[in-house]
């Protein structure tokens, strides 16, 4: 889900530094229940934004991203991009129930979902990431802490999460902040999904520039409460995310344009 792209200056946020990266797939469990983690973990939550599926060289340019990260467990999720534009446009010319529509557009992220899940199945760099498709894993993986940010760095797991086995109509906690409309995307729910878990850092990427005019005096990939604010003010990230600019948000957010290592494709908006 995304919104259009705002007329942006070309500058782009730093990446971070590169670190080392294995690839082993680790998982300590705990007694504790659903989004209950009992403090931070070493999980980072990375929202791709929809937009992103258009590119030719999607998965080389994410596999070069991952490369220039921490090594940590990490949840990916995968925005809807123009399935969900045909929605909003329908939509547009002939309005449904809000909810209906919202749920609806929920339903449809499987699509994108299992388009990244059979790239990830065939490509060897991404070959150790499992999947979380429906409600039973995602509760049997939220009620299991991830490695501690203390633990080796070679203890590192990814996982490709299903949007709707995580938030749906039932789901309550950091999701309950969310509203059943157009204000709700993939961004506003990675960022609960993200506070649900627990999770040190929430990453966006993003098709389009991020223009350092928007950042405050934070380190340049991370992003303050006021951050959020000028972000949503120019749609970049969605209404629905005003939540994480509150003093009781407590993962880290980041927002980064993905690195394009092939000749830019055409995008249609910024996701």
């Amino acid at each position: 889900m995304h919104f259009a792209q705002s007329s942006l200056p070309v500058d782009l946020v730093p990446q971070p530094l590169h670190f080392r990266n294995t690839r082993q797939t680790t998982q300590t469990h705990s007694s504790h229940g659903p989004g209950t983690l009992p403090a931070r973990s070493a999980l980072q939550v990375v929202k791709i934004g929809g937009s992103l599926l258009l590119r030719r060289g999607l998965l080389d340019d994410l596999d070069g991203w991952w490369q220039l990260r921490p090594a940590r467990p990490t949840v990916f999720l995968v925005g809807g991009g123009q399935l969900i534009d045909a929605v909003r446009a329908w939509d547009k010319a002939r309005p449904g129930d809000p909810a209906a529509v919202h749920w609806s557009c929920v339903d449809l992220l499987r699509g994108s979902f299992d388009h990244l899940a059979e790239q990830f199945a065939s490509d060897a760099r991404f070959s150790d990431v499992t999947l979380i498709s429906d409600r039973t894993e995602f509760n049997d993986f939220a009620a299991a802490s991830s490695p501690p940010a203390t633990q080796s760095s070679d203890a590192v797991g990814r996982m490709l999460l299903k949007v709707s086995a995580a938030y749906h109509r039932h789901a309550g906690g950091a999701f309950a902040r969310l509203p059943s409309t157009w204000e709700t995307t993939t961004d506003a729910i990675a960022l609960a999904l993200a506070e649900q878990l627990n999770a040190t850092e929430c990453v966006i990427l993003k098709s389009c520039p991020i223009p350092n005019a928007c950042l405050s005096n934070q380190p340049a990939y991370a992003v303050g409460p006021v951050d959020v604010r000028r972000l949503i003010s120019l749609g970049i990230l969605d209404p629905a995310s005003g939540f994480a600019s509150e003093p009781d948000y407590r993962p880290r957010i980041s927002i980064q344009k993905l690195p394009e290592s092939q000749r830019p494709d055409t995008g249609s908006a910024c996701e």
